[in-house]
Parts: C-alpha cells; sequence; structure tokens
C-alpha cells in the first residue's frame, strides 16, 4: 500500500535529469559568455605574447565548449535562452584580479559539473559532455594559475 508519497519511477528519473540538464546547459552557456568577456578583456590588457598566446587558447575552448553546449540545448529543447551578461560580472580592477575572476569562474564551473554528473545515471544525456567540461576546465584553471604565476614574474 503506497503511503501517499510518489513513488519514484525510471519515468520520473528520466525526467528529472532532463529538467537538471536544462538548467546545467543554461548555467553553462552563461558561465561560457561570461568568461569569454572576461578572458577578451584579459587579452586585451596582456602584457606580453605568451599571455596573449595562453589567453587566446582559453577563449577557443570556451567558444569550443559554447558551441557544443548550445547544439545540445537546441536539439534537446529547441531554442537556447537569451542570455547577457552584465558589465558588473566581468568588471575587475587589475590584469591580476581579472586572472583570479577567470579562475574562480572555472572553479564554479567544474565543482557544479562535478555535482551534475554525480546526480545522473550512467548513460544520462548530457553525461559525456559535461565529463569531457570537467576535464577541459580543470586544464584551464592550470592555464590561468601559470598566467597568474607569470604575471607575478613580471612585475
Amino acid at each position: 500500500m503506497n503511503s501517499g508519497r510518489p513513488i519514484f519511477t525510471q519515468n520520473n528519473q528520466n525526467q528529472y535529469e532532463m529538467v537538471r540538464l536544462r538548467q546545467m546547459l543554461t548555467y553553462s552557456i552563461r558561465n561560457r559568455l561570461r568568461s569569454i568577456e572576461i578572458i577578451n578583456k584579459l587579452i586585451a590588457e596582456s602584457p606580453d605574447n605568451l599571455s596573449t598566446s595562453f589567453l587566446e587558447r582559453l577563449r577557443a575552448n570556451d567558444e569550443l565548449s559554447l558551441d557544443k553546449f548550445y547544439k545540445l540545448y537546441s536539439e534537446t529543447y529547441g531554442n537556447p535562452p537569451e542570455i547577457t551578461i552584465p558589465p558588473e560580472e566581468t568588471s575587475y580592477s587589475t590584469y591580476k584580479d581579472g586572472l583570479i575572476l577567470a579562475l574562480r569562474l572555472k572553479m564554479d564551473a567544474v565543482a557544479l559539473a562535478r555535482t551534475f554528473i554525480s546526480l545522473l545515471s550512467e548513460n544520462a544525456m548530457g553525461k559525456s559532455l559535461f565529463d569531457n567540461t570537467v576535464i577541459l576546465d580543470l586544464e584551464q584553471e592550470n592555464i590561468i594559475n601559470t598566467l597568474y604565476s607569470h604575471s607575478i614574474g613580471l612585475e
């Protein structure tokens, strides 16, 4: 006899995962748009060619990830949401502060993606994309750390 509580079924799990996927894709699109804006500003302030090269690599990776997020969103839910990033979310005082902001953004993305992945069933839609995104974001964290260390050496 059911005690009045909903019974968790595979269909409920699939619906839950689809809602979570939509939320994660929306967050990830927003995160990448914000990251690209910050990186573009950092490129304009870059102290040397090495830093510019690293930043351009970060931007290219974010643009590739953004394309994948848009594609999965469009294929699954239709048109992705229009997202505008307010200027205060990409502002910083110094080049080093910008690197720290970019690093924090990557760290937040990794933490949320790991949580999202842990909530999904093994073959859930989007799981492999976010698995790969975590790896890419960890690599990008290392690049940002290298840029920060390099900027300290330039002082």
